[in-house]
């Protein structure tokens, strides 16, 4: 068994990570259960520790994903994994999570919309070191805040690759994912859901650091769309970061970061924050971490 506690402090103690995991078996196939509030098993981007990854944040789709369709990111729920030791290193993960509404908070649901729980299985393999593929299917509840307040399912689907390679002097890294699904971020006001896809990649190079404690330099970029309702023109959400990143690795570094965000003229009103409407955007970043 074992137990994790991770508290983030900004302007209130916020509980992030918290679970409790117990290991049902460990022979051919290693079976962990796990519950509290983490991770979903949805979209490997999103599953990438941020001080793994290259960039500063993980950029305005994953918020669309995360804060606005409930597809990915932490929730209180339990989730069984079973990871077999044979050739590909093939894993399942799948399990239950509280659905919650537009503005991100638990449904107050019955036993006829099943509590609000949500549904997410993924399933991974590593055919050559360095290398994954990994697919998931979710499907979850969540609720408008319009009258008449009604629970309604939603589905999505995603395929997902990432990669971290050696390269003459440096280390490759990247990650890609292509997501299609139903959400309630309708452009067309008369409809209450909509059929969206979404892709996203990111790249990174970095120049030493093959050790912890060894210092680096990370030239990275991601690119990134989202057609909120493919039944309506002129709604893409567009996005590409470019930045770089120094430091020692896996203790501290300093990462300087260019962020373009662009909204198509029809983008639903709330893509990118609850209740307002999108506006493009050009943000410069400059951020510092350190690992204690």
């Amino acid at each position: 068994m074992r137990t994790k506690i991770e508290v983030e402090l900004h302007s209130r103690a916020k509980l992030k990570t918290t679970y409790v995991q117990l290991r049902l078996a460990d022979g051919p196939a290693r079976v962990d259960v796990r519950a509290g509030n983490f991770k979903m098993p949805f979209s490997a981007i999103q599953q990438e520790s941020i001080w793994t990854l290259p960039m500063a944040d993980r950029g305005l789709i994953d918020n669309v994903f995360v804060n606005r369709m409930q597809l990915a990111g932490r929730a209180v729920g339990a989730n069984l994994v079973v990871r077999l030791k044979a050739p590909w290193r093939p894993e399942l993960r799948a399990g239950v999570f509280q659905g919650t509404d537009d503005a991100g908070n638990p449904l107050s649901a019955t036993a006829g919309d099943r509590y609000g729980q949500d549904a997410i299985a993924r399933a991974s393999v590593r055919p050559i070191h360095g290398f994954e593929l990994g697919a998931a299917f979710g499907s979850r509840a969540g609720e408008l805040l319009v009258l008449p307040a009604t629970i309604r399912r939603q589905w999505a689907a995603e395929v997902d690759a990432t990669a971290e390679l050696e390269l003459g002097p440096a280390r490759v890294r990247g990650w890609a994912e292509a997501v299609t699904g139903t959400s309630w971020l309708v452009a067309d006001p008369m409809q209450t859901s909509a059929r969206f896809v979404s892709w996203r990649a990111i790249g990174a190079v970095r120049f030493g650091g093959a050790k912890k404690g060894r210092h680096y330099v990370e030239p990275y970029a991601l690119a990134g769309a989202v057609d909120p309702d493919t039944s309506v023109g002129g709604d893409f959400i567009r996005e590409l970061t470019g930045g770089v990143g120094v430091g020692a690795w896996d203790r501290w570094q300093l990462q300087a970061e260019l962020e373009v965000w662009r909204m198509g003229d029809n983008a639903p009103v709330g893509i990118a924050i609850y209740g307002l409407a999108p506006t493009n955007s050009t943000t410069a970043l400059i951020q510092f971490g350190a690992r204690l």
